[in-house]
């Protein structure tokens, strides 16, 4: 038994190993086939690195082609369109060059033409695609018909462009010449698509947020080789060099991790890249109903508290109405009401004055003031605070900072900065009023306000039953 499970953890361990190990064993044993091979037959070794990468462009082509209608990412559809016309430039220079009994009456300079021609179409494309790849999700899941027929055309144009260059007006730069080697423009290229690469590089990191991490590391991986690759191609003499084939292996092994990292991943691991946005979608989606219901969920917990507020209100003004019919006990119920406004608003003082005629009011009972000061404020005449004149006149509430209406020493020194006076009615007639006063208070909630214009109404009408309001002269 012992020996069985010792057998299954061994095959466990190699499983695990195979897979990791797998894809650099594999490709360092066929740069080492490839090697031995360009040995013995350069031409057959060429064509056959050259159609492996022409393979996997396509490849990556038909990828971004078909998945334009599922996913609105720019990156893979630039990479896939830009790498088709890698793909016909490695092609066409794979069947021009030397060896090959297909384009006979051109010099060895044409494959290298191509060479450079692929190499840029490579880099930009790179570059291109990293520079439109968005740093933040969302968007529609979807890239336009139109929009991926402008950008196959535009390169098709390009493209169109640099073959009637090369073989028809015959005005593209010499690349190479015979028996003195490699011009200045080629290497220069050379040297600006190595560095067109480091840039990619820089973008790669830079926006490593929008690509899987497994992805991003195989990109940076295949941009370095294809620097290395394209610094060798600057230094070879003749087209069957050691240079040439160390720059061709290097570009072997670039193409095997662009494989790994677009057609392995965004195929068979598709929510790993071709719908990573819809992906990362739902992952903002479900954070965004999850913060929503906490939202929601406090909102109810701050509604039913309000809610129980008002409940606790409205049975305090019963209870004031329930009061103001003992009429035994008026002075406690007078009390009890200004108490109570006290209470309801927080406030810190509450001055109840009943209106005797002659612009003046009596104090009828105070809460928050001590003895002395009750004594000065026993009688308020309408000259000694200003806002007695609008309360009169409007019979409405007045809220306001004591510097407004200036309600002299109503506002006990600087202790209040803030009063609230509601009108205590009789018959439609201003018959007194509640006067009440906040402590550093500069703003009143209007659902408190409101709940006060309520408060007064019920005072007027509790107050009046008490016959403590005296009668108005309408005159």
């Amino acid at each position: 038994m012992k020996m069985k499970e010792c057998w299954q953890e061994f095959a466990k361990f190699y499983k695990k190993s195979f897979e990791v190990n797998a894809f650099p064993v594999t490709v360092a044993i066929s740069s080492l086939a490839l090697f031995l091979l360009s040995q013995h037959n350069f031409l057959f070794f060429h064509v056959l690195i050259e159609v492996f990468t022409i393979v996997i462009a396509f490849s990556i082509f038909v990828i971004a082609w078909s998945s334009r209608r599922y996913t609105d990412n720019n990156f893979l559809l630039i990479l896939g369109i830009g790498y088709f016309f890698v793909g016909v430039s490695d092609l066409i220079h794979t069947l021009s060059y030397d060896g090959m009994p297909i384009f006979l009456n051109y010099s060895t300079d044409l494959p290298t033409q191509l060479w450079i021609l692929a190499r840029y179409f490579e880099a930009l494309t790179f570059l291109g695609a990293l520079l439109f790849l968005k740093k933040d999700y969302g968007g529609k899941p979807r890239i336009p018909t139109g929009k991926a027929d402008l950008i196959f055309t535009s390169y098709l144009a390009v493209f169109s462009l640099a073959m009637l260059a090369i073989f028809y007006w015959k005005i593209f730069p010499p690349t190479y010449i015979e028996g003195i080697g490699l011009t200045s423009f080629k290497k220069n290229s050379e040297y600006l698509i190595s560095y067109i690469f480091l840039i990619s590089i820089g973008l790669v990191f830079w926006k490593s947020n929008r690509l899987d991490s497994k992805m991003a590391n195989f990109l940076s991986f295949a941009l370095m080789i294809k620097i290395a690759s394209e610094l060798l191609f600057s230094y070879y003499v003749g087209v069957f060099d050691f240079f040439n084939i160390l720059g061709h292996l290097l570009k072997f092994i670039s193409f095997a991790l662009l494989y790994k990292a677009v057609l392995e991943i965004g195929l068979m691991d598709p929510y790993r890249f071709l719908f990573f946005d819809l992906k990362k979608s739902q992952e903002n989606y479900r954070e965004t109903q999850k913060e929503l219901r906490k939202k929601i969920e406090e909102n109810l917990i701050e509604a039913y508290k309000h809610l129980g507020i008002a409940n606790r209100k409205i049975s305090l003004l019963l209870e004031m109405e329930d009061h103001s019919r003992d009429k035994k006990n008026r002075d406690k119920v007078i009390e009890y009401i200004v108490s109570l406004a006290k209470a309801t608003s927080h406030a810190k003082t509450s001055l109840l004055y009943r209106y005797e005629g002659n612009s003046f009011f009596s104090l009828i009972m105070g809460v928050g003031y001590s003895e002395v000061d009750l004594k000065k404020i026993k009688g308020i005449y309408l000259s000694q605070a200003v806002f007695l004149k609008n309360l009169m006149k409007e019979k409405k509430r007045i809220s306001s900072p004591c510097d407004s209406f200036k309600p002299n020493y109503l506002s006990r020194g600087e202790e209040i900065n803030h009063f609230v006076a509601l009108p205590i009615l009789k018959e439609k007639y201003c018959a007194g009023f509640l006067f009440l006063g906040f402590e550093n208070s500069t703003v009143i909630d209007n659902q408190e306000l409101e709940f006060l214009d309520i408060f007064s109404m019920h005072a007027s009408s509790a107050l009046s039953r008490l016959n403590v309001l005296r009668a108005i002269n309408k005159k």
